[in-house]
């Protein structure tokens, strides 16, 4: 049935996304924007490898390659933490962001990387070598992640449950329509927005690019739902 053939493909979607969320590299850092412009780390998983390095409270500065020397380090920023880059201003800044995600993402994929901490103390900075493991496990998604798959995943079942019910409704295939693209921009937002901290050159901007579609097919499917149901305007 349609129904059960929208779920199926709902469930497949979601099984993706969350493959490429597990198969990104892992610090076991919980991030968030700090003082002056900088990252603090809010938590720090027990089965990450900054375990027992690094303590909440800390504020990274800096990340370089293990065996890079020291004036090669990228310094970071708040703003590598934006959950949702269509909201920087201008396509120049998007460009300088998602070159940034690809630069710190290729570090954490190339192995062992040396990350300039100041301590919660904020006494003298100092350089802990961190170790990311090659994936990230499911149960570190933080809410958020999940709840923007549930939200997609039950958007598109109900389209596809109300399209079984009435397939030769032109406003329910317009409501159809607005669950599909409910469920692609909820998955794709669920991946960038959630990561640890970056994504590669390759993913993060067709994540971003996915989601804007979503959200154009869900805007599309939405305004001609309203022009036509419970009665005809246009």
């Amino acid at each position: 049935s349609v129904a059960l053939s929208v779920l199926i493909a709902g469930l497949v979607a979601a099984a993706l996304v969350l493959w490429l969320a597990h198969r990104q590299p892992w610090l076991g850092l919980t991030l968030e924007p700090g003082p002056s412009d900088g990252v603090t780390v809010r938590a720090v998983h027990p089965r990450g490898s900054a375990a027992g390095r690094i303590a909440p409270g800390t504020e990274l500065l800096a990340l370089r390659a293990g065996t890079a020397p020291g004036d090669t380090a990228l310094a970071l920023s708040s703003e590598d933490l934006i959950e949702e880059p269509d909201a920087l201003p201008g396509p120049d800044i998007m460009r300088e962001f998602l070159r940034r995600q690809a630069a710190i993402h290729a570090l954490l994929q190339s192995g062992p990387v040396v990350a300039t901490a100041r301590p919660p103390d904020r006494g003298a900075a100092v350089e802990v070598t961190l170790v990311p493991q090659p994936s990230r496990p499911l149960s570190d998604l933080p809410g958020a992640f999940w709840l923007q798959i549930g939200v997609g995943l039950v958007g598109m079942v109900l389209g596809g449950w109300v399209m079984a019910l009435r397939p030769g409704d032109r406003a329910v295939r317009c409501f159809g329509l607005a669950g599909a693209g409910l469920m692609t921009s909820a998955y794709a937002a669920a991946l960038y927005s959630t990561r640890e901290l970056a994504l590669g050159a390759v993913l993060f901007p067709l994540a971003s690019k996915v989601n804007f579609l979503g959200t154009l097919l869900f805007g599309i499917g939405m305004v001609n739902l309203f022009l036509i149901y419970p009665a005809r305007i246009a």
